[in-house]
């Protein structure tokens, strides 16, 4: 349960207010503009709501998959990009992958002046 400190502690912020910004691809492409979380503070590295995006199943590709970035305050106003993961929304047979999934996600290097040396995955 440390995970909260060592992310703050990543990142330079005194506290762990961040959000999370998802985008919806298939075939290699954006289906729709990015779908983003509020801010959560303290603690806990946790969202309690639903996101949601205008796209129906028959629209989406074998290949679909949801980008997901972590954003990190970096000074008033600036929020940096500090992981990422990718949730692929099919399994290798074409079944849609159904309930709670947990995502690895690394978190970028961010140098002294708040800038993430990896490129965000968001188009």
């Amino acid at each position: 349960r440390r995970a909260p400190q060592r992310f703050a502690r990543h990142v330079g912020a005194a506290s762990a207010d961040v959000h999370v910004s998802c985008q919806l691809f298939s075939r290699g492409r954006p289906l729709c503009a990015a779908q983003r979380t509020g801010s959560t503070a303290g603690d806990s590295l946790r969202w309690l709501e639903w996101l949601s995006f205008p796209a129906a199943y028959r629209d989406l590709g074998p290949d679909a998959e949801v980008r997901i970035s972590l954003f990190a305050p970096r000074g008033p106003g600036v929020a940096v990009c500090a992981g990422r993961a990718v949730l692929k929304l099919f399994n290798e047979r074409g079944h849609l992958r159904v309930g709670q999934k947990e995502l690895p996600m690394p978190l970028d290097a961010v140098d002294s002046d708040g800038a993430a040396t990896q490129s965000s995955l968001l188009a």
